[in-house]
């Protein structure tokens, strides 16, 4: 089956959700956080040559928060596209996490999941539920306590900020976008965000489960499930008699 297009941002702005295969840990000790981070920090340095040229990021990021098991990006495209922006992202950081972990295979979900970002209330939206995702598992019980988001860049308690903070300051003043943060979004403004929380796919089926779709599928009338179990039981007895003293008809 083809994948479905991603929607084109004309902004150029995307929230973007990274997250752990079968939704596992992907940061286990403070050294994972950092090295994430570290790796979000070099992709919006701009590298200047000996004629003092400055050439373009390859993204700038305007928010993001690290859970333990998925990534919050609000990121703008530059240099190069949102996926490859990622992907640069994620075989960076896998490489280094299979290392140090010795583990091989895949550690993010096979397809990150992104959003256009089309208006300036639609960017203060995402940047108020990115920031407020550390609340809502009750991790902290402040913004400020919380190390793995950009909102400490926001309010100058990080010394190695690399978000474009600037950029959104230039709009908006500290104290409004603080008083907007520590404002809980209505279900209503959160309806369309990307969330992590969908149904589990379901693989695992019971006997009963299995039975019902032979049933069903080849049209046969459906078996009560006691009947069927005591079949199974009697078998298994037969099965481990000896030879000669099963019954004639096995």
């Amino acid at each position: 089956m083809a994948r479905t297009a991603r929607t084109h941002s004309d902004s150029g702005v995307y929230h973007a959700i990274l997250r752990g295969v079968n939704k596992q840990q992907i940061f286990e000790c403070t050294e994972d956080y950092q090295r994430f981070l570290n790796i979000l920090r070099t992709l919006t340095v701009q590298e200047q040559d000996e004629s003092g040229h400055r050439s373009k990021p390859n993204c700038v990021v305007y928010a993001y928060c690290l859970m333990g098991n998925h990534v919050h990006l609000l990121i703008k495209e530059s240099s190069e596209t949102l996926a490859q922006i990622m992907k640069r992202i994620s075989s960076s950081y896998v490489y280094y996490y299979n290392h140090k972990y010795g583990r091989i295979g895949h550690l993010f979900q096979e397809r990150f999941k992104s959003q256009p970002v089309g208006d300036w209330d639609y960017f203060l939206t995402l940047l108020r539920y990115i920031h407020q995702n550390p609340l809502k598992p009750h991790l902290v019980s402040s913004l400020r306590e919380y190390k793995w988001s950009s909102w400490l860049e926001y309010i100058g308690q990080e010394k190695n900020a690399f978000c474009a903070i600037n950029v959104v300051l230039s709009r908006i003043s500290l104290e409004e976008l603080s008083n907007l943060i520590a404002e809980p979004l209505a279900p209503k403004e959160e309806e369309g965000l990307l969330d992590i929380e969908e149904a589990p796919v379901k693989t695992y089926y019971s006997d009963e489960e299995i039975w019902h779709v032979i049933t069903t599928e080849t049209n046969q009338e459906p078996i009560p499930w006691p009947v069927v179990m005591q079949c199974l039981y009697e078998w298994i007895v037969i099965d481990k008699m000896e030879k000669d003293k099963r019954p004639e008809f096995v």
